[in-house]
């Protein structure tokens, strides 16, 4: 939609513009200057034509954000290229191509390279081309938005198919893991012995004792029985409830019969028996 320039206040436009242009980020394609010094710019979802000074002599409002603009060199034409929207309408995403001099649209369409990784654009009003840069890939459009190089397409297909492929193998759950281990290992985390370490290190004996809920448990832990991690876990069993599976500790008789409290096993066994000896031996006296 194009707007008529006396319908509005041109020092309130030209401050708006001017706050825009000591503001702009550094990277974004805007305020884009022909040889007459004619400026092709934009604020938010308007785009404007101004002079050196910021007057406008166009102002042009597509149903969408703006992401980059330019002029050609002869301030004939101009391009407005817009961000997606919610609506997906014909403005999203698209290229807009203007005749300044008779404010009016020649077409407006997405291309198949996109908008995304745009870094420059490029207008040839002689030639009837434009051309749009991806990261130093150069791919050129006719004014009927076909792409005048196939290979140019091709090329930026392989890059970004490369890029994006890099990105993905940086994402899957083999890279996360190689980064978690070296970033541990800079931190000088022990991945054996995250929850031992934390133990040992955080908690008190006192601590200790009421985590192992036993004395028999603790005494393993404390006498260096369970080293790692992996040894803690065979302390633990998980059993169904009626409230769902629930993760607990082994009982000492479960223990024993895994071999993990063979000490504590014999050690029974030899009390138990020097028990019924001293009882038999009692018994005997009294017989007597």
């Amino acid at each position: 939609m194009f707007f008529d320039v006396k319908d509005f206040d041109i020092e309130q436009i030209r401050q708006i513009i001017y706050d825009k242009y000591i503001s702009r980020p550094r990277n974004e394609i805007n305020f884009i200057m022909s040889h007459d010094y004619s400026i092709a710019c934009f604020v938010d979802d308007l785009f404007f034509i101004t002079d050196d000074h910021f007057s406008p002599r166009l102002i042009y409002q597509p149903l969408s954000l703006i992401n980059a603009c330019t002029i050609s060199l002869d301030n004939s034409l101009a391009i407005c290229q817009t961000a997606n929207n919610h609506e997906s309408n014909d403005d999203s995403g698209a290229f807009a191509l203007i005749d300044v001099n008779h404010q009016k649209l020649i077409g407006k369409s997405k291309l198949i390279t996109g908008w995304k990784n745009l870094t420059h654009l490029f207008l040839d009003s002689e030639k009837k081309i434009f051309y749009c840069y991806y990261d130093g890939i150069q791919v050129g459009y006719d004014f009927n938005f076909n792409p005048i190089n196939e290979s140019q397409v091709l090329l930026y297909n392989k890059h970004y198919n490369e890029k994006r492929k890099s990105v993905e193998d940086k994402r899957s759950p083999t890279w996360m893991k190689q980064l978690d281990a070296r970033n541990k290992a800079r931190a000088g985390i022990n991945e054996d012995t995250i929850k031992c370490d934390w133990l040992r290190n955080k908690k008190t004996a006192e601590e200790r004792k009421k985590y192992f809920r036993s004395e028999e448990r603790w005494k393993l832990f404390e006498s260096g029985v369970i080293k790692n991690d992996e040894d803690l876990e065979r302390l633990y069993k998980t059993v169904d409830t009626p409230t769902g599976q629930k993760r607990m500790f082994k009982t000492l008789y479960e223990l024993r019969e895994e071999g993990i409290l063979i000490s504590e096993k014999n050690d029974v066994i030899i009390k138990t028996k020097d028990a019924i000896l001293k009882s038999l031996n009692k018994l005997n006296n009294i017989t007597l």
